[in-house]
């Protein structure tokens, strides 16, 4: 693989890491590296990507599959433009109201709701 390509897999990183709405602190901390300087190097070209930190990102919701091939995923799961607004909101929320929120759609999903309305 050409350098010129591995490079831009710190920039993917960086913007997946933020359309899922996290800083790179926050990530650092969500990822539970040992140091945030570590995701630091790596976004910003002085370090390569480890194999552990893509899986970390992972499951933060970041697309490592955009990150190493620059290709989305494409699946019948991928969201609408309203439901990742809905998600970015949910993420802005204190802990105290993402709690309340998910008891009302937990609630209300449970119902059986006549298309027609």
């Amino acid at each position: 693989m050409p350098i010129k390509d591995m490079d831009l897999f710190h920039n993917r990183l960086r913007e997946e890491i933020k359309a899922a709405g996290y800083s790179i602190a926050e990530a650092s901390r969500q990822m539970k590296e040992s140091s945030p300087q570590r995701l630091n190097d790596v976004v910003n070209g002085r370090q390569k990507i480890p194999t552990e930190m893509l899986a970390s990102a992972a499951n933060i919701g970041v697309d490592i599959l955009y990150v190493v091939t620059g290709k989305h995923r494409d699946t019948e799961d991928s969201l609408s433009e309203d439901e990742l607004a809905l998600i970015e909101h949910y993420r802005a929320l204190k802990e105290s109201d993402k709690q309340a929120i998910y008891q009302v759609s937990e609630t209300m999903a449970s119902y059986k709701v006549d298309k027609k309305s």
